[in-house]
């Protein structure tokens, strides 16, 4: 076996490094966007409670 056979693509690393490159950068798109979805929906959930002053200081959030 030699060393070339382990080399893929045009940049010479190995070909699963990109699958786990992709991976992992799904995962942290996936991580954020519900963390953003999160963050939204609780203020939203204080707009229908009407607590108009704990709203003013979670606008920093948001």
């Amino acid at each position: 076996m030699t060393p070339d056979s382990h080399r893929g693509g045009l940049t010479g690393h190995p070909r699963g490094l990109s699958t786990l490159f992709f991976t992992e950068l799904w995962e942290r798109f996936s991580y954020y966007g519900m963390r953003a979805l999160l963050i939204l929906f609780m203020v939203a959930s204080l707009d229908v409670l009407a607590i108009k002053p704990i709203r003013r200081l979670m606008g920093g959030i948001h």
